[in-house]
């Protein structure tokens, strides 16, 4: 999946010059670059790696992330993708389980989700170009440059407006002067860890998300789109540098909640990310926005980072598409506090949830009042991933 890169207006002298170049091609930077097509803007989206490509992540997506691709025009992707409901969080842990109905989630691989949104951005206009590494260049002339340095060897192009959608480590923002950093009060230091197995690998009920629950951390294990098993994982740092590896302390995590075994080998993974509770000093700069988990990242818990990062594109985009040959620095101001306000509102639970994880005798305590009254989960249930926002 590779389109073939046009020029916009050539305002720097022998540069291609675009108003908007998005870097990141996951969920966040996708859908910023859809956004920003469907509004008749010239947008390039890059990507360092090649599509297909597989991610960790939950492979969960909330009803609040289903209605923000219905509100852009992308209602139909999932079924096009076969994306499985969900009807079961199953929590398993200290040889107590319980099942918290779930309200309307649907299962579907990163690799699947990612390549269609990439492919629904191209079809309204944007132009892609994946295997490319970027770095932030200098503000001249009423653009910021970016240097590229793909296959077709190095080049550089200008934006009104760049995008970072890099991830949680953003080069980007870090290249701005704008690193990401974990706060230095959180508890515990939570990775993520992933890996995808085949379909005959062991017994997971599908409709179901199977998460063990442990003094390491937690453990989320479905069935997606294809019937492959997806596993993905926070785990505590400590525990994790002392484990004799990170599949040996995932499979003993499932032990714990009473899951099958996986096999010794996994088809994609195991593969780790940076540190999950981490943001910038602010979400971007002069000619700069940050979006996605570039823009502050927070330890989910059911799949609720898709549906963080729709949401900041769809919010993001009207601002981006307001940039011109003149910088107005009340767009910065407006998207932190954007971003600072919803994202804080949309964390709420999550962060309730990661409090409670982190203290295993509260967490006892939860599941087997969970076990005896799972209605008491509802209004969590309902809460997580709830829409937020709504842009015509």
């Amino acid at each position: 999946m590779n389109a073939m890169v046009g020029l916009g207006e050539k305002a720097v002298p022998g540069l291609p010059v675009w108003d908007a170049v998005v870097v990141g091609a996951g969920p966040a930077g996708s859908m910023t670059a859809h956004e920003l097509a469907r509004a008749g803007k010239r947008v390039l989206l890059l990507d360092r790696q090649q599509f297909p490509r597989w991610k960790v992540c939950g492979g969960t997506l909330s009803p609040g992330a289903q209605g923000l691709l219905a509100q852009s025009d992308l209602g139909g992707l999932l079924d096009s993708l076969g994306a499985g409901p969900l009807h079961t969080l199953r929590l398993g842990g200290w040889s107590i389980t319980a099942d918290l109905p779930l309200n309307g989630s649907r299962a579907v691989s990163r690799s699947a989700l990612d390549a269609a949104l990439i492919e629904a951005a191209v079809r309204r206009g944007a132009h892609f170009s994946a295997g490319v590494r970027v770095d932030l260049g200098e503000l001249s002339g009423g653009v910021r440059t970016v240097e590229l340095l793909g296959s077709e060897g190095p080049r550089e192009v200008a934006a009104r407006v760049v995008v970072a959608a890099d991830g949680l480590a953003s080069k980007l923002l870090a290249q701005a002067g704008l690193p990401a950093r974990e706060p230095t009060a959180a508890r515990r230091r939570v990775v993520g860890l992933g890996a995808v197995f085949p379909a005959s690998s062991a017994p997971f009920e599908p409709g179901v998300i199977h998460m063990a629950v442990g003094r390491e951390g937690y453990a989320g294990v479905v069935q997606v789109e294809d019937g492959s098993i997806n596993v993905a994982a926070a785990l505590d740092h400590e525990a994790l540098r002392q484990a004799e590896s990170p599949s040996a302390l995932v499979q003993d995590l499932l032990a714990q909640g009473g899951w099958p075994s996986l096999p010794t080998t996994p088809s994609l993974g195991w593969r780790g990310t940076p540190g999950l509770t981490r943001r910038p000093e602010r979400p971007g700069a002069e000619r700069l926005l940050a979006v996605g988990d570039a823009a502050g990242y927070l330890e989910p818990f059911t799949g609720e980072g898709v549906f963080w990062s729709l949401s900041g594109a769809r919010l993001i985009a009207p601002l981006v598409g307001r940039v011109g040959k003149t910088w107005d620095p009340r767009i910065l101001t407006e998207w932190t506090n954007t971003h600072a306000r919803l994202m804080k509102r949309a964390q709420r639970v999550c962060r309730a949830t990661s409090w409670v994880l982190s203290r295993p005798l509260l967490t006892r305590s939860a599941l087997r009042m969970l076990t005896s009254s799972p209605r008491l989960a509802r209004p969590i249930v309902r809460r997580v991933g709830a829409p937020i926002v709504s842009r015509a």
